[in-house]
């Protein structure tokens, strides 16, 4: 098999600056959209896009806040239905008439509410380790609501005085992300990340800080649906559906996840589930465990159809 070497940084003009992504393979092709997790960035599919199928072209985004993208104006608050309009945006830029989206995480779930929220216009959604969003446990939801809206005034109010977040050695940089949230990455694959992931502090000699918005941290302020509701948005969508779940992780093992699986399986043919050995992040750390599946998936759903905008 052939596979992508070409690879383009763009920027995608949107009202409040832009967003930075990395397109690969033919720009003549209506690409697929790589969206990925909490805190990552595009850099997250390096390993994987060189594996997958010459024939289509991937539009791998940072989302706002993340990597090189811009930032939300202050004031303002990232959730995931803000990453729904900016895929609303990116569909308007390059006047598409559909999107094909694959999902990593946070991706994933803001795949899922793209595809019941625009069905005719979503033609695949391929998830990796993350299918519906959690549902918010009603006793915790205002302490949650609470303390990440006072955790995203800090950081507001540090981004508008212009001060620097805590930077730090590289290794130290490393060893954040190696023992973090997840701890799925390896000290191999972390560079695909952090060289759009971190810059040089401009205070402190051979230190480094996060490029993202620390107010992105504060995520979970609005899982607030009973799982009622996703479960009723899942048995909505009919498009080609694939969800890998990595095996050795149990971030997205949730009590409901069963009958999420269910009910998708019962009213979608076209609806497939796969498990894979590896952590979180094994699109990054073992991608020849997802390629064939990711592949297999595509050349059934999408390069198997012709269209003049394909």
């Amino acid at each position: 098999m052939k596979h992508i070497v070409e690879v383009a940084e763009i920027s995608i003009k949107v009202p409040w600056g832009h967003i930075a992504a990395k397109w690969w393979g033919s720009r003549l092709t209506r690409p697929i959209v790589l969206i990925h997790g909490w805190q990552d960035n595009a850099g997250t599919f390096d390993a994987l896009i060189p594996l997958l199928p010459r024939q289509a072209s991937y539009l791998a985004i940072d989302l706002p806040g993340h990597g090189l993208s811009s930032y939300l104006p202050s004031g303002m608050i990232y959730s995931q239905l803000n990453y729904v309009y900016v895929l609303r945006w990116i569909y308007k830029h390059y006047n598409w008439d559909r999107m094909s989206l694959i999902g990593h995480s946070m991706g994933a779930i803001v795949s899922f509410y793209y595809a019941c929220s625009f069905p005719d216009e979503c033609d695949m959604v391929l998830a990796i380790d993350a299918l519906v969003p959690h549902p918010t446990n009603n006793s915790l939801f205002l302490d949650s609501f609470r303390n990440g809206l006072n955790d995203i005034m800090i950081a507001d109010e540090r981004n508008i005085s212009g001060t620097e977040p805590p930077s730090y050695p590289y290794e130290i940089v490393e060893k954040k992300l190696l023992t973090g949230v997840f701890s799925s990455y390896t000290k191999e694959t972390l560079p695909f990340l952090l060289v759009r992931g971190i810059t040089e502090s401009k205070s402190n000699q051979n230190k480094y800080f996060f490029t993202r918005d620390n107010r992105i941290k504060a995520r979970n302020i609005f899982y607030a649906q009973e799982r009622e509701a996703y479960v009723e948005m899942a048995s909505r969508i009919k498009i080609p559906y694939c969800y890998i779940k990595a095996l050795q992780c149990g971030f997205s093992q949730w009590d409901y996840i069963d009958e999420i699986l269910a009910t998708m399986k019962s009213s979608n043919a076209m609806f497939e589930v796969h498990g894979v050995d590896g952590d979180h992040h094994v699109h990054l750390t073992d991608p020849e465990k997802v390629g064939p599946i990711v592949s297999q998936f595509l050349y059934t759903h999408r390069l198997a159809k012709v269209s003049s905008k394909l």
